[in-house]
């Protein structure tokens, strides 16, 4: 994905201001059999750290793989594989690189966390938009972009290509027509950075804007209503992007927007670490 500057500028000063990085890149890559069957192995014993997370109702656990064989193994296998895409950790990325290339510094590693597209769940960055004018004024216009019709009850998107329009109170499903051919322009990010953000809610520069906020898509539809709740904000639910659509656009040399996917499972802050 494309980053946001002033994003990575922070990355970049808290891996100076705490001597490292707290949190690995998530990588993915297509199932690699031999590390699969090693892993398998591995997590048959009991984990050398196990940590509760209550607040994310997670468990993470840690497995060390020290034989000499399975790290040779597993090393000639991600020699093999040409392509790994990156899932989570964009701006961290951008920040290794920054400290690269910084002469006082010049970092040559980093720290990743490797898993492959089976063991993944992809889901959506949804928006919420600071309207500067009358919501009805706005929902008028968004019949220019689509089809859109008011729903009894609010959901999410139920495919690619519709976008659902909460309110306080209300809530709408908007089906893109008209949709361009490009892989890229096609995405319901684009459409909506296109169509709404810049035609109708006169934003042309997302990374800066103090009224756009963008939401994670492990949260419920009344969860996000109740953000906006007696507020004059509309929120806009997307459609995770495919996995497929992820790998042949990256493969293509192409970029995503900024905060196209959100992915599962997650690492903890602090868990694994490494020391600039």
């Amino acid at each position: 994905e494309l980053t946001i500057p002033r994003k990575v500028k922070q990355q970049t000063s808290v891996a100076l201001e705490q001597g490292g990085f707290s949190k690995p890149i998530l990588l993915t890559h297509r199932p690699i059999p031999i590390i699969q069957n090693i892993i398998k192995e591995v997590t048959t014993k009991a984990p050398l750290i196990e940590v509760t997370l209550k607040k994310y109702k997670a468990v993470h656990q840690i497995w060390p793989i020290t034989d000499p064989g399975e790290v040779s193994a597993i090393q000639d296998a991600y020699l093999d594989k040409q392509n790994g895409y990156i899932v989570d950790g964009h701006h961290r990325t951008a920040a290794m690189k920054a400290l690269y290339n910084n002469p006082d510094i010049h970092i040559n590693e980093g720290l990743c966390a490797m898993f492959d597209i089976e063991q993944l769940d992809i889901l959506p960055f949804h928006r919420i938009v600071d309207i500067a004018q009358p919501i009805e004024g706005v929902i008028h216009n968004l019949d220019d972009c689509g089809r859109l019709v008011e729903l009894d009850q609010p959901r999410a998107p139920s495919q690619i290509g519709e976008v659902i329009i909460l309110s306080d109170q209300r809530c709408w499903s908007l089906r893109w027509t008209n949709i361009p051919a490009d892989k890229i322009e096609k995405l319901d990010v684009n459409l909506f950075s296109e169509r709404i953000l810049k035609d109708i809610l006169d934003i042309h520069q997302e990374s800066t804007s103090s009224r756009l906020q963008y939401i994670e898509g492990k949260y419920r539809v009344d969860q996000i209503q109740s953000m906006i709740a007696s507020t004059q904000k509309l929120a806009f639910l997307l459609h995770p992007i495919s996995m497929n659509d992820l790998i042949d656009i990256t493969d293509g040399g192409q970029l995503l927007p900024p905060k196209s996917t959100w992915f599962l499972p997650r690492m903890a802050n602090g868990i694994i670490s490494i020391q600039l």
